[in-house]
């Protein structure tokens, strides 16, 4: 019986020695007195308190994308708008092509190279393309048919960007981005020689952390969504108004409105504008006069997007809508004056469809 109580002594004994959790309260409960002890002698330093960039039940923050988006068949009108691009221009109206199928693949990596709770930076890389198999009008006039020859290599992006969060206590923070975007009808064989202009986009943010449920910002861009270069005023908002309701919004790039089934599944519901400036050159070395054309591309997608946790932190997203189709004009370069064009277009606007595999951040 003694033996048994020498035993019973000597396991709670180790228990709280090497018991993390007690440990843990045992150094809390000094900390406790010592800081109370301090206090005797007017210490007022309190530790500083950081917010964190995320509200509850926010959708899940993609570390990799893989996927696919296509579009159904739509009708396509180009219009030469300048003379001279056909030699005295063309007076005929303009014919419609058939655009038999447009998509292409779609991929993201981000990594977060610091994350502390007083600073995070995320480093990423996208690319994303658009596929083109056009059946042209049999009695197109010469522009028509450079037109469409441009678009028939498919239009490219690839891009690197890097996101700051930086907090400044627990209500207040700034976020600031910049991202660089190669754009062109370029293909992996003729990279070199038709590489590409980068676009550039910067942001910066002021924002205000007002509980884990709303978060709120404002501040500026130079995007290049609207198919040219813009200086715009951009406001964000990430607000969870109970376990099923919220919004994602980051005005007047997109607004979404997010409902959560569960911790694993959600559905989004909203629009996102997407749009840039392409470099095009095709295989008779020259579309246009100069030989280098500016696409000003820029589309507008209402859509709903389903995503559903598969399995530890892989999710799919699935998502389907309309894309409306705001510029998609042909300019001689990159300088020219807005609404300055060579060639306008005249798109159909179809359903799209799209899908990803997903690693989400934990």
């Amino acid at each position: 019986m003694i033996i048994r109580r020498i035993h019973f002594l000597f396991l709670v004994l180790a228990t709280s020695l090497f018991s993390p959790e007690i440990h843990a309260q045992t150094s809390d409960s000094t900390q406790t007195e010592v800081e109370e002890d301090y206090s005797q002698y007017g210490s007022t330093e309190e530790s500083v308190k950081y917010c964190t960039q995320k509200v509850r039940f926010l959708s899940p923050t993609k570390l990799i994308s893989i996927g696919y988006e296509f579009q159904a068949p739509f009708t396509a009108a180009f219009k030469e708008e300048k003379s001279g691009v056909n030699k005295g221009g063309s007076t005929s109206p303009p014919k419609e092509q058939k655009v038999e199928f447009m998509g292409g693949a779609r991929w993201q990596a981000n990594a977060p190279v610091i994350s502390n709770n007083k600073f995070i930076l995320n480093l990423s890389a996208n690319y994303y393309e658009s596929k083109f198999r056009i059946k042209s009008a049999e009695d197109n006039s010469p522009v028509e048919d450079k037109t469409v020859n441009s678009l028939k290599p498919g239009l490219r992006t690839m891009g690197l960007s890097a996101t700051a969060f930086k907090p400044l206590d627990d209500k207040h923070f700034i976020i600031a981005s910049v991202m660089g975007d190669f754009n062109g009808n370029f293909t992996w064989d003729n990279f070199s020689d038709n590489m590409p202009l980068p676009t550039l986009t910067f942001a910066a943010l002021y924002g205000w952390k007002k509980s884990d449920n709303f978060m709120w910002a404002i501040g500026a861009t130079q995007t290049w969504r609207g198919g040219e270069k813009l200086y715009v005023p951009i406001v964000m908002v990430n607000k969870t108004f109970n376990d099923k309701w919220g919004l994602e919004i980051l005005l007047p790039a997109r607004a979404h409105v997010r409902y959560n089934f569960s911790p694993q599944s959600l559905l989004l519901g909203g629009f996102e504008i997407e749009g840039n400036s392409y470099r095009l050159l095709n295989e008779e070395s020259m579309s246009f006069p100069k030989g280098i054309t500016q696409l000003r591309r820029s589309e507008l997608k209402f859509r709903m997007i389903y995503e559903q946790k598969l399995f530890g932190f892989v999710w799919l997203s699935v998502q389907a809508g309309y894309r409306y189709n705001f510029k998609f004009n042909f300019s001689e370069e990159r300088t020219s004056k807005r609404g300055d064009f060579l060639v306008s277009s005249k798109l159909g606007n179809p359903l799209y469809a799209g899908i990803s595999l997903n690693l989400v951040s934990p």
